[in-house]
This record gives structure tokens, C-alpha cells and sequence, in this order.
């Protein structure tokens, strides 16, 4: 039977704070897995050594997205009273990996490494990964996202992909793995309202959402976009 748990995760972001994650509406098996991700704020750079400077992702299809943007109107009313602002789905897309970058690779311009990263991602020969949806998720009050359903053939996509790029000096920040959208964000300057972003996460039944399959990885600089 599924086991409800809730996933507790303290995270010290490069300004020396704290941030308490908490991820609810999963079932539990032996295993535990949480996937924290810091935006880029102004302030911060994208070629320091430690700073997570780029990511690896799969796009959505057109079509998906057109289904996300209503889930995301149905769940509007509720969201914002709990703080919480929409993200743009137009540029949805779901995160294999955050990345950091070796000393000799921040050599390179940006536009060298974005050209020669994806040229390597282009080499790799996967089957076609299909992608579902499986529910509502959420980091705490926080975020709100739709759950992707944790497949064999995508989890193995992710560390194939991981171990490609870290053989070519480009390092994972974090190899543990959610999947996930992101439908609804709260500013950095609220509070968040963790039990009842929770509770909303257990009590919707989101609608069926199409599949789809994907058979490239792309990979883009945080400063860009990381929604």
C-alpha cells in the first residue's frame, strides 16, 4: 500500500541561510530522494566555481503545455491565497540535472560551451522516453508543482546523461532525482504557508494529462531561465 510521508530536507544556499524543504504526497519505499534547486537571484553570477550555472532539461510539447496552463488556472484561486504567483509555462520544460562547471570549462564563452555541450548531448543514442503525470508535489509552501512519474527509462536517461557530462568536466550538483514541473512559485519576500500548500497538494485530484515521449536533452545556462 502506498505509505504517505512527508521528505524534510535543510538547505544552505551560498548566502549562508537556510531553507527548509518539505515534499509531500509521495509514496515512500526504501529509498528517500529529495531534489533541491536554487534560482538565480540578481546578485549572483553563473561562472563562479560552486555556483549551480547551468542545467540539463527536456522540453515540453506544445500541446502538454496548453493542458499544464489550465491544471494551472483551475488551481489559480486557491494558489494565490496562499501566496503563491504562477510561473510561465510558455518555457516549461522538466529538469534532468543542475549543474556546475570544472575550471577549464569556465574558460570557455558561453557560447562555446552551450554549442559544444548540446553537440555532445546530440551523441547520445537513447530510445524514446515516455513521460507522464501523476499528481500534485510540493518543496514546503513554496512551490507547487505536477509530478512526473519516475521511470526506469528516464531515471536511467538522467545518469546517462550525468555521467557523459561529467566525463567532459562538467560536474552534477546533485544526482538525487524528483521529477517535476513547476506550476506556482512564491516571492522570496513571503512567508510561506507550508500546511496548507500541503494540504492542497492532498486534497486535488488533478485531471489526466496527455503522455508524451522525448528523445533529446537539452542543456541551458540558470541565468536564462530556470522556472
Amino acid at each position: 500500500a502506498a505509505t504517505h510521508c512527508y521528505f524534510v530536507s535543510l538547505c544552505r544556499f551560498l548566502s549562508g541561510t537556510c531553507t527548509v524543504n518539505i515534499y509531500s504526497n509521495v509514496n515512500c519505499q526504501s529509498k528517500f530522494s529529495i531534489f533541491l534547486h536554487h534560482q538565480v537571484t540578481k546578485g549572483d553570477t553563473c561562472s563562479g566555481s560552486k555556483m549551480k550555472s547551468h542545467y540539463t532539461y527536456l522540453n515540453i510539447p506544445d500541446n502538454v503545455k496548453t493542458e499544464l496552463k489550465k491544471l494551472q488556472n483551475t488551481l489559480k484561486d486557491e494558489s494565490y491565497a496562499l501566496g503563491l504567483q504562477k510561473v510561465n509555462l510558455d518555457n516549461a520544460h522538466i529538469t534532468l540535472s543542475v549543474l556546475t562547471l570544472s575550471s577549464e570549462r569556465r574558460k570557455q564563452t558561453e557560447e562555446e560551451l552551450i554549442n559544444s555541450t548540446n553537440k555532445l548531448l546530440d551523441s547520445i543514442k537513447q530510445p524514446k522516453v515516455s513521460i507522464s503525470f501523476r499528481g500534485l508535489g510540493c518543496y514546503g509552501g513554496r512551490v507547487l508543482f505536477v509530478l512526473v512519474k519516475k521511470t526506469e527509462q528516464l531515471v536511467n536517461l538522467k545518469y546517462d546523461v550525468d555521467d557523459l557530462l561529467e566525463k567532459d568536466d562538467i560536474q552534477v550538483h546533485d544526482h538525487r532525482f524528483i521529477p517535476h514541473l513547476t506550476l506556482f512559485r512564491l516571492p522570496k519576500n513571503k512567508a510561506s504557508k507550508d500546511d496548507d500548500v500541503i494540504k492542497l497538494t492532498e486534497s486535488t485530484r488533478i485531471p489526466q494529462l496527455d503522455s508524451f515521449t522525448v528523445s533529446n536533452v537539452f542543456f541551458k545556462k540558470v541565468c536564462d531561465n530556470f522556472k
